[in-house]
C-alpha cells in the first residue's frame, strides 16, 4: 500500500497506483481530479497570521471561522470573496488566488465536487441579487433596487464573507446537482 489510506478517485484515470497523489495537492494539477474546498490563515498586515485549525471537510453552516476559503478546480483555477484592497487600494470582491505564497498554504477538504456543476453554481451565485433598502421617514424602510450579494462594496468580515460564498456555492450545487438526478 502506499503513502494513502484512500485510493484516488479517478481510479485507474490517474494510472495504474491507486493510492499515488501529487506531492504538493495544492500546487500540482490532477487533470482528471475534482473542486475541492480549501482553507489557508488569514494574513493580517506583515505576515501575521491568525488560524483555526480547522478540517475544511467538515463544515458546519457557521461562517465565523478563523480562516480564509477559497475553491480550487482541477484546471489550476480557482475563486473566492475578499473584503482585501489591491496594490490600487481597490476591494478584491470576487477574485482568483494568484500569489504562490498563499496558494502554497492552503489545506483543502477530501471532500471532492463536479467541476462543471460547481462553475454553474459560482456563475449562479455571482449572480444573486439582494434587495437595497431605502428609508422612508418615520415609517420605516421599502426595497428601492438590487444588487448582487458578493460585490466588493458588499463584503462584510461577520455576515458577507469567504466563508459565506463558499456555503451559497455548495448549497447553489446541492441544488443543481438534485436537479440533473
Amino acid at each position: 500500500m502506499g503513502r494513502f489510506t484512500q485510493r484516488d478517485p479517478i481510479g485507474l484515470l490517474g494510472g495504474e497506483n491507486l493510492y499515488q497523489f501529487a506531492p504538493n495537492t495544492v500546487s500540482w494539477v490532477d487533470p482528471s481530479g475534482l473542486a475541492v474546498i480549501c482553507t489557508r490563515p488569514l494574513d493580517f498586515n506583515q505576515g501575521n497570521k491568525i488560524y483555526s485549525d480547522f478540517d475544511p471537510s467538515s463544515r458546519d453552516g457557521f461562517d465565523l471561522g478563523f480562516f480564509h476559503e477559497q475553491i480550487m478546480f482541477k484546471n489550476g483555477s480557482n475563486i473566492g470573496y475578499s473584503g482585501i484592497k489591491d496594490d490600487k487600494g481597490k476591494i478584491l470582491g470576487i477574485y482568483e488566488e494568484k500569489d504562490p505564497r498563499l496558494l502554497s498554504q492552503y489545506k483543502c477538504s477530501n471532500v471532492q465536487y463536479d467541476d462543471e456543476i460547481m462553475l454553474k453554481a459560482v456563475k449562479n451565485v455571482k449572480e444573486k441579487q439582494v434587495p437595497v433598502y431605502s428609508s422612508v421617514g418615520q415609517y420605516g424602510v421599502k426595497i428601492s433596487g438590487f444588487k448582487p450579494k458578493y460585490a466588493p462594496e458588499q463584503y462584510n468580515i461577520l455576515f458577507n464573507n469567504c466563508q459565506d460564498f463558499v456555503t451559497d456555492v455548495l448549497k447553489e450545487y446541492k441544488k443543481i446537482k438534485m436537479q440533473i438526478k
